[in-house]
């Protein structure tokens, strides 16, 4: 009597254990049992709405697309070892500004990125743009001209474009900085020969609260 139960049962968790099950029901079985242990996320078209799965952005770009996101962008020319960049001013709020910074040169040019300078002298402010063209928010941080060397503060980057016989060339900061709230940074460019075009970017992002 074992013996004729042992050999139907062997049977069954064979197929089982091979998957074979999906051939009767096609895997409802299986997709059922999924559903009521995975909750249910947003699905696209070319998703199954029985498939359960999550749809992830990056935090900056989520931020973007929050309308929390801003650049500032300019250019101009200067002659041999003048100096001229941006400064960067961060929210005066708790926010802290998460910027990335770009600097492109017809010629040899040096640039700095630092930390709570001592400014040399303050320009007019340059107009920020929202990332998100359907957003209507203004940056809580402020970017200005700033004329002559920096002095003071902490380097978070540097570098020269265009040394030796390279003609120009283009240099941006791979990481995000953090500016606290309240704190400067400043984006100073020094020419190493005459008549020279740079552009200078700053682009960045206030989170409403910090990932």
């Amino acid at each position: 009597m074992k013996k004729k139960l042992f050999i139907p049962v062997l049977i069954i968790a064979l197929l089982f254990s091979t998957g074979f099950y999906n051939y009767f029901d096609g895997g409802q079985a299986a997709r059922r049992f999924m559903s009521s242990v995975v909750p249910a996320a947003r699905t696209s078209s070319a998703v199954s709405e029985e498939v359960p799965h999550v749809i992830s952005t990056a935090f900056p770009h989520h931020e973007q697309h929050e309308g929390n996101a801003f650049v500032a962008c300019t250019s101009l020319t200067i002659g041999l070892n003048e100096f001229t960049g941006l400064i960067f001013t961060a929210p005066p709020t708790t926010r802290t500004a998460h910027l990335v910074a770009q600097v492109s040169s017809a010629s040899e040019t040096e640039f700095y990125l630092l930390k709570n300078p001592d400014l040399g002298v303050a320009g007019g402010e340059i107009p920020s743009v929202n990332l998100n063209s359907s957003s209507a928010l203004s940056p809580l941080s402020s970017v200005s001209w700033v004329e002559g060397a920096m002095t003071g503060g902490d380097y978070w980057d540097l570098g020269v474009i265009g040394s030796g016989n390279q003609g120009g060339g283009s240099v941006g900061t791979r990481d995000e900085r953090n500016a606290a709230a309240g704190s400067l940074a400043c984006l100073s460019v020094v020419s190493r020969s005459a008549d020279n075009t740079v552009f200078i970017t700053i682009a960045w992002y206030e989170p409403d609260e910090e990932p």
